[in-house]
């Protein structure tokens, strides 16, 4: 299952591996990608290289709090091979969410 710390704290453990119901890992990447969204909306108003750095803060403190057990899961839906040749609807999710946040990254720029 995948839980959250509350409204500060993104999910916590990675998204369901093959075999498992797609939708949650969908649900999964969605809610990670607004979470991490409105960091980037947030935190580039100092700057986009502040804003970099708060965004590499963020995953970096989620990764080590951990002892490297948690992650996140757009990247973890991202590199796992499709079975087929149909896009899971996960995969699309995290597509969309990388844009949004390059999207937020790319507009901080002067």
């Amino acid at each position: 299952m995948i839980t959250t710390g509350g409204p500060a704290e993104p999910c916590r453990k990675s998204p369901p591996r093959s075999g498992r119901p797609a939708g949650l890992a969908t649900e999964a990447v969605r809610f990670t990608g607004e979470w991490t969204a409105r960091s980037l909306r947030k935190e580039p108003a100092a700057g986009p290289v502040a804003g970099l750095r708060a965004f590499l803060a963020l995953w970096r403190r989620i990764v080590v709090d951990s002892d490297f057990r948690a992650g996140c899961p757009v990247l973890a839906v991202s590199i796992e091979e499709p079975s087929s040749d149909e896009t899971p609807t996960a995969l699309a999710a995290a597509t969309d969410v990388f844009t949004r946040w390059e999207s937020l990254l790319a507009d901080s720029l002067p």
